[in-house]
């Protein structure tokens, strides 16, 4: 399995006009593939933002996957 953070983002105008994009949470998960890591992200998503489907909260969602920290092992002197 390989670990994944899903960013739930939202696109904004401030007061004058300019667009920004706001981070609206983030999950880090681990999965087979990136496309269950979002399935499941946007589940749990839902029930934290108590909502019946992610868009209602967020205009897209970006997965990335998260190298995992390769352990050196060394040789006892």
């Amino acid at each position: 399995m390989a670990r994944y953070e899903v960013r739930f983002l939202k696109d904004v105008c401030n007061d004058t006009g300019r667009a920004a994009c706001v981070l609206q949470h983030v999950i880090a998960i681990e999965a087979a593939d990136a496309l269950r890591a979002q399935d499941e992200a946007c589940t749990l998503f839902c029930l934290h933002e108590k909502v019946g489907h992610w868009r209602d909260h967020a205009d897209r969602v970006d997965v990335i996957e998260i190298a995992l920290p390769v352990r050196i092992r060394r040789r006892p002197s």
